[in-house]
């Protein structure tokens, strides 16, 4: 075995074969280094973790290892990743690898020293630590961090007259510059985006509303190896600061070319949206001979009247009428000339000789797009726009009973302004099967997500 001193970690490694006087440099893969290894083991402190896609990358410095040298990382499979960093680190002789001055990285991996005062808009090679005595000791700096100008004053008071930086190549794009690309072709209207950081950036509801994503093209874009993009299911109802849509560039460095290739297949319009509720007046006919007689209580028009005021939606105009194909046309002629922007009918959806709704719907002017859904509960659901856009729903009965339907599916796009059409509907069938948990999650599972 030889030995040579590695003084930046406090360490003096064996090697399988000898070593040249000019040693400049020991190359370690990240993933030889072993708890169990019987050579080169050394106590080591963990200094922070990242999750990638299908490993852990593990940051750590060596005991003895000078202050202001960058960590060492450690990748190993999710799978086996320790629940606590075991206290020392070894790594096999024969892994090592000797480097000599002419031995040189690629340019975009290669990394020198500058000024603070001149390292404006470089990109940090390692993690800064910030102690401040008697209150915190951490990062205040993480590595691919883009220093900027009112950054130099924070270096010089943390003792970095020098800094350790990537040197640049105009052909490539560092992680955060990439990252910022997937923001732009992902980041639609009403919503927010944070900071870049390891080359992720999430983005956010600036309003209550609908989140859209244009599927097609996101899943164009996540062919490109090395970028991906996640976000919620198109079509989502969300709140005002839900987490909508996550980036992420995988490795540290990524050809520029290829986010130009992101761009292309992105096109002119970002890929999500949240669209604002537009929606705020509706009109519901409740039919029925039994509710019309009083011989029972009108349980369903509650039902609705609770749903709809989720998406800030008032019932303004409400009748009662029979199982009477006329009498319902009427009533929603009527509401529609009220100025109702919503109708609703409820019950009678049925195929029974005395289930009036579906003609009555057809009988009123607006244009039928679907009677019967891919969909259960509410497989007997009716869509239908008057010329203007105004939509009239009618409702079977499950609405009033089962605790997420058709309608769920379909009213917070109704209300977001979005004109429902028979190919959406007919694609619901690959998800709308409800399970009826006894807690029901929706939209925060499977139903009606295709």
């Amino acid at each position: 075995m030889y030995k040579r001193q590695a003084p930046e970690w406090g360490i003096r490694l064996k090697t399988a074969e000898p070593v040249k006087d000019n040693v400049c440099a020991v190359g370690l893969r990240a993933h030889y280094f072993n708890p169990k290894a019987r050579e080169n083991i050394f106590p080591v402190i963990q200094a922070s973790e990242r999750e990638e896609p299908f490993e852990m990358r593990i940051l750590f410095r060596y005991e003895g290892q000078q202050e202001g040298t960058p960590e060492l990382w450690w990748r190993i499979p999710k799978d086996r990743t320790p629940a606590v960093m075991p206290e020392k680190l070894g790594i096999a002789p024969k892994t090592l690898l000797p480097l000599y001055p002419q031995q040189k990285l690629p340019r975009s991996r290669r990394m020198k020293l500058v000024k603070t005062e001149e390292a404006e808009g470089q990109v940090l090679c390692h993690d800064m630590t910030q102690i401040i005595p008697g209150v915190s000791k951490g990062p205040r700096f993480r590595k691919g961090h883009i220093v900027r100008e009112e950054d130099i004053p924070v270096l010089l008071s943390m003792g970095k007259d020098q800094l350790y930086v990537w040197e640049k190549d105009d052909t490539v794009y560092h992680e955060n510059e990439a990252a910022e690309v997937l923001r732009q072709v992902c980041q639609g209207e009403r919503m927010e985006a944070s900071e870049a950081k390891e080359g992720k950036i999430e983005l956010t509801a600036a309003c209550d509303g609908l989140f859209r994503v244009d599927v097609e093209r996101l899943n164009q874009i996540n062919e490109i190896d090395q970028v991906m993009i996640a976000t919620r299911h198109s079509n989502t109802p969300v709140k005002k600061g839900d987490k909508l849509a996550g980036t992420r560039v995988i490795p540290l460095i990524i050809k520029k070319e290829k986010m130009k290739l992101v761009k292309e297949r992105a096109g002119e319009t970002p890929l999500c949206e949240v669209l604002p509720y537009q929606i705020r007046k509706a009109g519901v006919v409740t039919t029925g001979n039994e509710v019309f007689y009083g011989r029972i209580q009108d349980a369903f028009t509650p039902v609705v009247e609770k749903k709809l005021a989720q998406y800030g939606i008032t019932v303004e105009e409400h009748v009662i009428v029979g199982d009477d194909k006329a009498g319902i046309t009427a009533a929603i002629r009527t509401m529609k000339e009220q100025g109702c922007e919503l109708i609703l009918a409820t019950g009678g959806m049925s195929v029974d000789p005395d289930d009036q709704t579906p003609g009555a719907i057809k009988d009123s002017g607006a244009e039928v797009v679907t009677y019967g859904a891919p969909v259960l509960p509410g497989a007997m659901f009716c869509l239908a726009y008057f010329p203007d856009g105004t939509p009239v729903m009618g409702l079977p009965g499950c609405v009033m009973y089962a605790k997420t339907t058709i309608f769920d599916l379909m009213l917070p796009r109704i209300a977001a302004g979005v004109k429902v059409t028979r190919q959406e509907i007919t694609r619901l069938g690959n998800g709308g099967l409800c399970l009826g948990c006894q807690e029901c999650r929706w939209p925060d599972c499977g139903f009606g997500t295709a």
